[in-house]
């Protein structure tokens, strides 16, 4: 009978901690889920860090990722933003690559974004749900414009690689888009 009243004692003690637990992770997803943006970030950032086999760095460091090899890398994801009612075009945008401050350094802006299936077969990974673009951090300010202040530099891109006559998407799409086989073996183990 006694060794019944202890397992009790003990199963109701775990139930306590269980529910503690889950009242804690309760509160997390909901603010996942009503900050968009940051769920949206840090998808990206747990994407990246499979990829290249990296380790994800603590809020605010000054980059998202450093690999194996020291490499630091900063992850900005976008979804994919109506661009123009009219003709039904996309865009992607990432805002802040340089962070709030505006002091932020890094090696490498790595920069995903949610494919638009209408162009999956002009993309380097067609059969991905995402398009990659791979910035060395020195190369920043010729692909990307001033935001509300001038050290907020960000990018606004349509999804469509072929046919555009902005030099922006071009010069993302020719000389910067990777697959992820490509970012995994650039920056992977």
């Amino acid at each position: 009978m006694r060794d019944l009243e202890l397992e009790n004692r003990n199963l109701k003690q775990k139930i306590a901690d269980l529910e503690v637990q889950l009242t804690r992770l309760g509160k997390e997803l909901l603010q996942y889920r009503t900050h968009e943006l940051l769920a949206t970030g840090m998808r990206g950032e747990m994407l990246v860090s499979k990829l290249v086999n990296g380790r994800i760095t603590a809020y605010a460091i000054g980059h998202d990722i450093k690999t194996a090899d020291g490499t630091l890398l900063e992850v900005k994801r976008s979804k994919l933003h109506l661009w123009d009612k009219r003709s039904g075009s996309t865009k992607w945008q990432w805002a802040k690559l340089l962070g709030e401050s505006g002091k932020k350094k890094y090696d490498y802006a790595i920069l995903v974004g949610d494919a638009d299936p209408r162009y999956a077969k002009s993309y380097k990974d067609p059969d991905s749900s995402w398009v990659i673009f791979c910035v060395p951090f020195e190369r920043l300010n010729e692909v990307t414009t001033p935001g509300q202040r001038v050290d907020y530099r960000h990018i606004q891109i349509s999804t469509n690689p072929i046919g555009t006559r902005r030099i922006l998407t071009r010069t993302l799409f020719e000389q910067y888009q990777v697959s992820m086989r490509d970012l995994g073996e650039r920056f992977g183990l």
